[in-house]
């Protein structure tokens, strides 16, 4: 009897021969028969403890003799505690056709522990009793009334709890769960067995950091001019342009006729007129190709008139930030990252400059964020040009000094500077994680917003959460990080309440885990069964969505001058002279000044006569002004000698 603790401890456990590690294996509805020729007075006097502390659903059957020692009885022990000191829990079964129903009746745990968040100090505080409408926004509902529902129809009492979870040792419910945290834990942690503490997580969603903004940089290209037409048609035409204009010439050379084809070829584009001679005009050659070229230039001239009007009525293509990458503004090696682990030993032995100056801004950043007071202003490293990447707290306890930081910072900390993990995992993906991590939160990016005292231990999350939004709707370099479900929280009310910005989320996901709730010591409770058909249904998922939909509910827009400023905006974005319509001076100055020296080859004649008459006049003005001239000297002098 003395080993049968050590029996069932290898039943619930298995070992792996290549990596030769012990894996915990999860019995559930496990009966265990023990026959002993003892009788059951002689139980008592057993060492405690005799049964491991197991928190799965099994049962122990025991047969042991009666009274007179002949015949034999029979009773069950549910694992209901633990630790069992005693025998004395174990209970007679009389009918062994009834055992199963005899096992279902026994007491499942009647008092289940929620964790407390940082926020509620109360120790005794019991969840609400009173059962209400959760989609009757005119009650006051959040997960506490939706957790209490749950429990009281299987008559389950829940109560706060503020204690870590790995210290409690009642069944609790652990909301915000994230799969993998704390699973397998210290050999001294109450509760656990052989490092491992028995729970059952249910999963609900995959979470994590994306960010929200409504920067954009537009841009203009030229492709916008050839945009109207296919690539099919713009052949086309120049393959018939190209056989006017060949044409024409062929007859001009052999009929010794004076014609330009290609001013009017391109007279008729602009839908402008050419004069043609009676010579050409008369002929039937010139009648069926130019005129047809008439009659379908004035069609493609419309045509293309009437896309490029609606291209410059549409929105100019952009470029917005589609990952985390894409906001990073200043550019580091993997091999400068790769010495942040261990940059106080790199300072120590010859480094390059540029990696030392990396350590002195990040080193002084770290300094700056251990200040009772933090804000933009403080930090001398920040450009303009680059991405403010702004987040609010976690509402979770402060367990590490990072939990004091807005979230994403906190993160961007704990993966970089106290994570074990990263000074072993040397290999070229987790190498890149790092060097981007690291690129985040270089100081150059800032990450409080402007005009806002961030402090550890007292701020207004409100004013907070009001400085980033001012600072978001101006559509800057400017993104808002939070969870997955947060940000879409966020991002319906910032396009409810913002309808003239086009806000967006960022395609990229950074460090995506599973969350759901986890309960832990459940024992035989089915409690967590039920809760997980709730999930499977979508019952859980509607009722979270209400509630997230409730935190914005009395919430006013803060940027309310960008709605008085609304039609001042939309009218900024209309294309003015000193803007795209500038390009078609442009493109019209061009053409004007290649067909100049075409216009003066064919017109040299003219220019010459021109030339020649004005040089003639110039010359008989010039004479006849000498002539005058010398007439008044003479006059002048027969004056004089007269008198």
């Amino acid at each position: 009897m003395f080993h049968v603790s050590t029996e069932l401890d290898r039943n619930d456990f298995t070992w792996s021969r290549k990596v030769r590690k012990r894996f915990y294996l999860f019995g559930d509805i496990m009966l265990i028969i023990i026959i002993t020729t003892k009788q059951r007075q002689e139980f008592n006097d057993f060492v405690p403890f005799v049964l491991p502390a197991l928190y799965n659903t099994y049962v122990v059957m025991v047969s042991y003799l009666e009274k007179d020692k002949r015949s034999m009885e029979i009773c069950g022990m549910p694992q209901n505690s633990f630790a069992l000191t005693s025998w004395a829990a174990c209970r007679r079964i009389i009918d062994w056709d009834k055992r199963l129903d005899i096992v279902s009746r026994w007491n499942n745990p009647s008092v289940f522990a929620t964790l407390q968040s940082f926020e509620d100090m109360n120790f005794n505080k019991s969840l609400p009793s009173t059962i209400i409408n959760p989609f009757d926004r005119k009650e006051n509902y959040n997960m506490d009334r939706w957790i209490a529902f749950i429990f009281s129809i299987i008559n389950i009492t829940a109560k706060h709890r503020y204690a870590s979870h790995y210290i409690i040792e009642s069944p609790h419910l652990e909301l915000g769960y994230k799969l993998g945290d704390e699973d397998f834990i210290n050999s001294e942690t109450a509760g656990a067995v052989d490092n491992i503490k028995p729970f059952i997580p249910v999963i609900m969603r995959a979470t994590g950091f994306q960010y929200l903004a409504c920067y954009r940089q537009r841009y203009k290209t030229f492709a916008i001019y050839i945009s109207p037409f296919k690539s099919e048609l713009w052949l086309t035409l120049l393959i018939t342009l190209v056989l006017l204009i060949s044409l024409s010439l062929m007859y001009k050379y052999f009929t010794y006729i004076s014609f330009c084809a290609w001013i009017f070829v391109l007279a008729t584009l602009f839908e402008e007129t050419c004069p043609v001679s009676k010579q050409i005009e008369s002929t039937s050659h010139f009648r069926l190709t130019f005129g047809s070229w008439c009659l379908m230039s004035v069609i493609l001239t419309n045509c293309y008139s009437g896309l490029m009007i609606s291209e410059l009525n549409a929105p100019l293509p952009s470029f917005q930030p589609r990952t985390f990458s894409d906001l990073i503004c200043s550019k580091l090696s993997v091999n400068q990252t790769n010495t942040i682990p261990n940059m106080f030993d790199a300072v120590e032995n010859s480094t390059p400059t540029d990696i030392l100056n990396m350590f002195m801004q990040i080193g002084n950043y770290l300094t700056l964020l251990t200040h009772p007071v933090v804000n933009q202003r403080n930090n001398p490293y920040r450009r303009n040009e680059c991405f403010g990447l702004y987040s609010i707290p976690a509402k979770k306890r402060f367990v590490r000094p990072s939990d004091a930081h807005p979230e994403f910072l906190g993160y961007l900390i704990d993966e970089i500077f106290l994570s074990a993990n990263i000074k072993w995992l040397r290999n070229p993906f987790f190498d890149k994680q790092l060097n981007l991590m690291v690129k985040l939160f270089w100081p150059i990016h800032s990450h409080h917003p402007r005009k806002f005292n961030f402090t550890w231990s007292n701020f207004n999350m409100t004013q907070l959460r009001q400085s980033i939004e001012t600072e978001l709707v101006e559509c800057g370099k400017t993104v808002f990080i939070a969870r997955s479900e947060d940000l879409q929280t966020e991002y319906n009310f910032l396009s409810s309440k913002y309808p003239w910005h086009k806000f967006y989320r960022g395609k990229e996901v950074l460090h995506e885990t599973l969350t759901g709730v986890v309960f832990r010591f459940t024992r035989n409770s089915k409690l967590s069964f039920y809760y997980k058909s709730l999930v499977e249904t979508g019952i859980q998922g509607r009722v979270e969505q209400e509630i997230a939909s409730r935190a914005n509910l009395h919430r006013d827009p803060v940027a309310s001058e960008s709605m008085k400023n609304f039609k001042e905006i939309k009218s900024g974005d209309s294309i003015q002279l000193n803007g795209a319509f500038s390009t078609f001076l442009i493109v019209w100055s061009a053409a004007v000044a290649i067909s100049l020296p075409a216009f003066v080859f064919e017109v040299r004649n003219s220019i010459y006569v021109g030339i020649k008459f004005a040089v003639c006049i110039a010359c008989f003005k010039f004479i006849k002004g000498c002539n005058r001239f010398r007439t008044k000297c003479v006059q002048s002098k027969q004056k004089r000698r007269y008198y």
